[in-house]
């Protein structure tokens, strides 16, 4: 069945059937068609819940959670061939209903079932549901079989009745045929996708993904992203356990998109996973949840590729051995995500497999080691102790020295550490920095790592001549050569530095708008700007288009031109004959919730006092 034919069979949705979860330890979890079952009372079945364990490399199960997610058909639906049975080929499914369900007019597919039916598609893809290891052999399926089941369920039932409901007709965007089927029980979770799922939606769908893949990016941020933000803030107080200062406003989540070729983006989705005791006695430093989370994706393969060797490496290299010694201040509150020191994204590529990153702040071991260390001294030791043929291939040298340069020559600071969860051959270290300089000599010093590297043999005049436009459009003229000491910690433009993968290191610019513009629509107008006077505007203005009309459409008119901190980071990196353009989100989830707040206050001071 080609891929068409399925996302419009998946859009003829119908309201009949739902997929809904049964959850211990408040964890929602990977996709299960058909669990396998106990008797309960009343003739029904239940699942057995299957323990699922999370390393810590350090040692010790960082936690055990139980997770179970149901997929229901309507009552006498053929889910193979899509078609009501009558009362003479009625057959009995092996999970019987429990009364609830039999309320409802709901039925349980088996394991079995789905397996036979729905087979093993698509193995790479990253939305492969399995059971936990304890799982009977053969219960695989994938969400490309979900989408086929709900696809043919809605599509060839309502075929049969000769029509299609009127209301189902009106379900078009991914977005409200994944609400049609997922139900959270959570109230955390349920907050998270309500304020951050339109947002991942809106750009999936803007940057032209075909729905097949917004569906699939849709449910895995659903499953495995949305249970994985912490506590939401209370109703009332606004209060949260857990703030990250990942972003501006504390949001856990953050979205970017590439300016890609052909004026489609390239979305990406970054988070720091929040467990749902951080910030209490019982996990006062959030210190094992980006690990389980890391192991769940590893124990359920529901990454193609995932490679943990030099996780287990640098977590021992750069992470410190004990949180609680580490003593914050206002620098390392600002600078470091979760006080465990990482955090993980995820590239939704149009091309082969996504790929996950890890990020970790070295300023946690470096305060830890005392004074006189700094982070680029634990980033230079955990690189320098891998493996020899590792090291040899990854050829960091260079750069490592330079970096050591440049925090004497422009005072540049080292502030996160990032690798890809891939085979260390094919892996890339990823090193981001920050000084206060803010001139062109700054910026051609570092993209030639200090004279190391010819630009001018390996870019065309023209990519030269775009980096240092685009520098000057997001500075501006007047900002003086070095910004003033005690503003923000992203005042400063910075660079990342990446190496590995067997090609030679290279730089890229990262700027903070909220140092140098008055708005997020400001941001925007100096996009266009900058797209406008290249030579490809032609392709990428377009783009422009429908990066603006999904920024509208996400924060709205009023937002955009009344504050900044929308966009948080504008990137760009050189290539042969053009730049790569990234632009960093903030969903502004927080902030909007504490405005509605207060706006509510205000009201309520308003109302006459009896």
């Amino acid at each position: 069945m080609s891929i068409a034919r399925v996302t419009r069979r998946f859009e003829m949705q119908a309201a009949t059937c739902r997929l809904t979860k049964t959850v211990s330890n408040s964890f929602l979890g990977e996709l299960r068609l058909g669990p396998p079952a106990t008797p309960v009372p009343g003739g029904g079945r239940r699942s057995r819940p299957q323990a699922n364990g999370s390393f810590d490399p350090r040692g010790g199960v960082a936690r055990q959670d139980t997770r179970d997610f149901w997929l229901t058909l309507p009552p006498a639906m053929d889910a193979t061939k899509g078609r009501h049975r009558g009362a003479s080929d009625r057959k009995e499914p092996s999970h019987l209903a429990t009364p609830v369900e039999q309320e409802h007019g709901q039925r349980l597919i088996s394991q079995e079932e789905a397996h036979v039916q729905f087979g093993r598609r698509h193995p790479s893809r990253f939305l492969t549901a399995k059971h936990s290891d304890a799982a009977m052999p053969g219960a695989t399926t994938t969400a490309a079989a979900t989408t086929d089941v709900v696809s043919q369920t809605h599509a060839q039932g309502a075929a049969a009745n000769g029509s299609l409901d009127s209301k189902a007709s009106k379900l078009q965007q991914p977005l409200d045929v994944v609400n049609s089927v997922i139900r959270f029980h959570n109230r955390d979770h349920q907050f998270w996708w309500d304020k951050s799922g339109p947002h991942l939606a809106e750009l999936l769908a803007q940057a032209r993904y075909p729905k097949a893949d917004q569906y699939s990016e849709l449910l895995f941020y659903a499953l495995h992203v949305v249970p994985e933000l912490g506590p939401s803030p209370d109703p009332e107080t606004g209060d949260m356990r857990w703030r990250s200062p990942q972003t501006p406003d504390g949001t856990p989540i953050d979205f970017s998109w590439e300016w890609g070729p052909g004026g489609r983006g390239v979305v990406r989705t970054s988070f720091e996973p929040i467990g749902p005791l951080a910030g209490t006695p019982a996990d006062p430093a959030n210190a094992r949840e980006t690990d389980a989370w890391i192991r769940h994706l590893d124990a359920q393969g529901l990454v193609s590729g995932l490679d943990l060797q030099w996780y287990r490496h640098f977590s021992a290299a750069v992470l410190p051995s004990d949180v609680g010694r580490v003593r914050l201040d206002d620098k390392l509150n600002f600078e470091l995500a979760p006080q465990a020191g990482t955090f993980v994204t995820r590239d939704i590529s149009r091309r082969g497999d996504p790929m996950v990153k890890l990020y970790m702040f070295p300023g946690l071991r470096a305060q830890a080691l005392g004074a006189g260390v700094s982070n680029l001294d634990v980033v230079t030791r955990a690189v320098q102790t891998l493996p020899p043929d590792q090291l040899e291939h990854l050829n960091a040298g260079p750069l490592l020295d330079y970096l050591h340069e440049a925090a004497t020559r422009w005072g540049m600071e080292t502030g996160i550490f990032s690798f890809d969860l891939v085979d260390p051959r094919a892996s890339r270290i990823k090193i981001y920095t920050r000084a206060p300089a803010t001139t062109v000599e700054y910026l051609l010093d570092a993209l030639s790592l200090g004279g190391r590297y010819d630009l001018t043999a390996a870019y065309s005049p023209e990519a030269l001549a775009d980096v240092k436009d685009f520098w000057r459009i997001f500075i501006g003229e007047d900002a003086p050569d070095v910004m003033p000491s005690g503003g923000k910690e992203r005042d400063g433009p910075g660079f990342y530095f990446t190496v590995g993968g067997g090609k030679p290191a290279s730089a890229k610019v990262y700027i903070s708008p909220m140092s140098f513009c008055r708005s997020d629509a400001e941001v925007l107008q100096r996009l266009r700007q900058y797209f406008s006077t290249r030579r490809d505007a032609e392709d990428m203005l377009p783009q422009m288009d429908n990066y603006e009309r999904a920024l509208k459409n996400i924060y709205g008119t009023e937002l955009l031109e009344s504050h900044v901190g929308s966009h948080f980071y504008v990137s760009c990196a050189l290539q042969k004959d053009q730049l790569r353009i990234v632009t960093y989100l903030c969903p502004q989830i927080l902030a909007q919730e504490t405005a509605a707040r207060e706006a509510r206050k205000g009201q309520q001071q308003q109302l006459p006092q009896e």
